[in-house]
């Protein structure tokens, strides 16, 4: 995936060859990862802070979860990795 010059790692947004992609990022009970809207698909990927971030291909998202469903949707997923520490899933910004 191609970025233009300003985009940055950290950004959540960045320009790809095929358009305007949006990365949204969130701390799934201590494991930062994000989804990204590809086309029609969401995309799920363990985005830790140091390496390369990773496809999670085990977990389907419904392409017809909003944006603003999303955090609830991962919890709902991941809820068996909840801890004292990390009781919920929650959106970076």
């Amino acid at each position: 995936m191609k970025r233009s010059a300003w985009s940055c790692k950290d950004e959540h947004i960045h320009i790809s060859i095929g358009g305007l992609n949006m990365i949204i990022k969130f701390n799934v009970f201590g494991k930062r990862m994000s989804v990204v809207k590809k086309e029609q698909e969401w995309q799920l990927f363990n985005d830790p802070e140091v390496g390369i971030r990773s496809r999670v291909y085990d977990v389907i998202i419904p392409a017809d979860i909003k944006e603003s469903e999303l955090e609830k949707y991962l919890d709902d997923i991941y809820h068996e990795y909840a801890s004292e520490k990390y009781s919920r899933v929650t959106k970076l910004v």
